[in-house]
């Protein structure tokens, strides 16, 4: 009996998840545009900065 109760739950929780993951969501007001915020020669220095540290220590 209390098996069959359990199962019963199990699939009422498994119905109820999908029906609430599948509702429609609300529209968004605007496209968020991504944009870099960083040229690529400030990213090229940096990186080329951190390519060539030498391990001491910086103040």
């Amino acid at each position: 009996m209390n098996i069959i109760v359990l199962v019963f739950i199990a699939a009422a929780a498994f119905v109820i998840g999908y029906f609430l993951g599948n509702l429609d969501e609300p529209p968004m007001k605007e496209v968020i545009e991504i944009k870099p915020k960083e040229s690529t020669e400030s990213i090229d220095k940096e990186y080329e900065n951190f390519l060539n540290y030498d391990g001491s220590e910086q103040f």
